[in-house]
């Protein structure tokens, strides 16, 4: 059974969560980052959105028994942030 027949269309999942982040951060890339002239103005922007549609996926994920990724991501930054800090 594929995925498309038992209901599941990743395509769809967290698609409004992830619309309302993509809006929120073009208008903020748009509108602040572009102006070089306003440090530190990305601070906390779209935050409320990311939180939303990173809970989307992380909800999903959990669904599917795949949140072992969720993990191993976190394992591997952490290698690449100590690797990082020694080599600098």
């Amino acid at each position: 059974m594929t995925s498309k027949e038992d209901g599941f269309d990743p395509t769809k999942l967290c698609a409004e969560a992830k619309e309302k982040y993509n809006t929120c951060f073009s208008a903020w890339y748009r509108q602040s980052f572009l102006d070089m002239g306003r440090p530190g103005s990305g601070e906390g922007v779209c935050q409320v959105e990311w939180n939303e549609y990173e809970r989307c996926i992380k909800l999903m994920l959990k669904k599917r028994k795949l949140e072992h990724l969720l993990e191993e991501q976190a394992k591997l930054e952490a290698r690449m942030e100590k690797a990082s800090r020694q080599g600098e």
